[in-house]
C-alpha cells in the first residue's frame, strides 16, 4: 500500500504520520519494523522497500519531505513503488511539489491520498474549533476571529496557544491587538541561543512537575518564533514532534522525554559569554 500526503503543511503531514505510526504500533505490538526516510538526507536504496517483513505483519516506510530527493532518485522510487509487496507499507510526504508529468507524479496519483495543504476559510475555522474541544475549550466567534487574525494558518502557533490556553487559563498574548508577551523563559533563552540556560528551565520544569504537554508546546513555539538556522530547526522540530507521539502513546515515560530532549539540545558556545543567564539569576 502506498500514501500520498500532499502538500506542505509540515504540522497537518506530522500528524497524520504519527496517527498512522499509532495505527501501526496497534496492530504490530511483537516487532516493529518502521524505517524513516528524509529528501534532506542522501538517498537510501530503494531496493529495501521490496523486503517482506521478518517478525511483524507488515513493514512501513516513511519518506519525508520526498519532494527533495534528487530527479533520479524520485525515477528509482517510482519504479520500485510499482512491485512492493502487499505487507509493506510506504508513506510519502511531498512537501515541494513534484516534477510535473514525473514518474513519480504519475505514480502516487494511483495512491490513497490526503491533502495536507495550508488550510483555509471554513476548512480553517474548523480545525480550530475542533483543536479547541480537544483541550476542553469552546472558542466564541470573537476569539476565533481573534485567533485567526493573529496566527492565520500557522497551525504550529495556533496550536501552542491553544494548549497554553487550556492549561493558564489565559491566553499567552491580547490577540486582538497582536502583542507578544514571552511568558516563558524558554523564549529569551532560544533567542538568543544560550542553550545552556534551556536546559536548565528543562530540568527546573521536570523538577517543579510542570505539565511536559505544555512545555513541549513552548519550546516548539520558541524554536518556530526565534530559531533561524533552517536545518536546526527542522532537526529541533521533528525531535519535539517525536517526543510528543512517544509521550502520548506511551512509548516512553516523563523522565525519559526530559533526559532525551536536554540532551539533544544544542550544545553551548563555551567562548561566549552567557550574558543572559548572569542576568536571569540576578532577577
Amino acid at each position: 500500500m502506498v500514501i500520498f500526503l500532499e502538500g506542505d503543511d509540515s504540522f497537518l503531514a506530522n500528524e497524520l504520520i504519527a496517527a498512522i505510526k499509532e495505527k501501526y504500533l496497534a496492530k504490530n505490538k511483537e516487532s516493529l519494523e518502521i524505517r524513516v526516510f528524509d529528501g534532506d538526507e542522501p538517498p537510501p536504496n530503494w531496493a529495501d522497500l521490496l523486503g517482506v517483513p521478518l517478525f511483524a505483519a507488515k513493514r512501513l516506510f516513511i519518506l519525508k519531505r520526498a519532494g527533495r530527493f534528487p530527479a533520479r532518485s524520485q525515477e528509482e522510487l517510482a519504479a520500485y513503488l510499482a512491485d512492493i509487496p502487499d505487507d509493506v507499507v510506504v508513506v510519502i510526504w511531498d512537501e515541494s511539489p513534484l516534477p510535473a508529468k514525473s514518474l513519480l507524479e504519475r505514480t502516487l496519483a494511483k495512491a490513497k491520498k490526503y491533502s495536507v495543504k495550508p488550510l483555509q476559510g471554513a476548512t480553517l475555522k474548523k480545525w480550530l474549533l475542533t483543536r479547541a474541544r480537544r483541550y476542553g475549550l469552546t472558542l466564541t466567534e470573537e476569539r476565533l476571529r481573534e485567533l485567526i487574525s493573529r496566527f492565520g494558518n500557522n497551525l504550529w502557533a495556533a496550536d501552542t496557544e491553544l494548549q497554553t490556553l487550556s492549561f493558564s487559563g489565559e491566553p499567552t498574548s491580547n490577540w486582538a491587538i497582536q502583542e507578544s508577551a514571552e511568558g516563558f523563559l524558554l523564549f529569551p533563552a532560544v533567542r538568543t541561543g544560550n542553550w545552556a540556560l534551556a536546559g536548565e528551565y528543562l530540568r527546573q520544569a521536570e523538577l517543579t512537575g510542570a505539565p511536559l504537554e505544555l512545555v513541549i508546546g513552548s519550546l516548539s513555539a520558541a524554536i518556530r518564533r526565534h530559531l533561524s538556522d533552517k536545518r536546526l530547526k527542522l532537526a529541533l522540530t521533528e525531535l519535539l514532534s517525536d517526543l510528543d507521539f512517544a509521550l502520548k502513546t506511551g512509548l516512553l515515560e516523563s523522565a525519559e522525554v526530559y533526559t532525551i530532549l536536554i540532551a539533544r539540545l544544542p550544545k553551548p558556545d563555551k567562548t561566549r559569554v552567557q550574558w543572559e543567564k548572569v542576568y536571569y539569576e540576578t532577577c
